[in-house]
């Protein structure tokens, strides 16, 4: 069980550089930061990156989380579920399990897969979220197959269930759609 949390937490963690494979430039930053302050969506989760990471720019986790913050709320769902990593692991903001979990939900139901995961982990073990193991059984069978630490929890979480359990996870998980944000359509499982 150890192990698997391990692996959760560095699946959660895990991310994209910012200005990586590009010649940074005090232009190339310029150019990002005015698009950002414009609101555009890409040039904040760049500048999020690029704080976070320091990649071009000075490491500074409170400004990273200013940037995905500005972009998670206009509905992007990487930023939202980077977002509520930062809030997860107190990385620039206090730490908040409740903030984190209300990102990743909003990230998940989008069809974030990192998001799906964290939230069906959170979903599992009761933590920011009322233990319910078939919404996290559903939320990481939605995260996906590709991942062999996905695929082992699913396993894990899959022996720990009555088959009735089972049944009723695997019947939300097949009627589940993503939603955009703003899309008031209910998923099968709304906590």
């Amino acid at each position: 069980m150890k192990r698997i949390f391990q692996a959760w937490l560095l699946l959660c963690l895990s991310g994209s550089q910012a200005f990586a494979g590009e010649a940074t430039s005090a232009a190339k930053i310029a150019e990002s930061r005015k698009a950002a302050d414009q609101g555009e969506a890409a040039a904040q989760i760049l500048l999020g990156y690029g704080y976070h990471f320091g990649d071009g720019l000075p490491k500074d986790d409170v400004e990273s989380v200013k940037w995905f913050r500005k972009a998670a709320e206009q509905g992007d769902a990487g930023s939202q579920a980077r977002l509520a990593n930062h809030y997860e692991t107190g990385c620039g903001v206090p730490k908040d399990d409740v903030e984190a979990g209300k990102w990743y939900k909003r990230a998940a139901e989008q069809g974030d897969s990192k998001a799906q995961f964290c939230l069906g982990w959170m979903y599992y073990l009761g933590k920011t979220v009322s233990k319910d193991v078939v919404a996290g059984y559903m939320w990481i069978n939605l995260a996906g197959t590709d991942d062999t630490t996905i695929a082992k929890t699913r396993e894990m979480i899959e022996v720990s269930l009555t088959p009735e359990q089972l049944a009723e996870a695997r019947k939300l998980s097949a009627e589940w759609k993503p939603r955009k944000e703003g899309d008031r359509k209910t998923s099968p499982l709304r906590k």
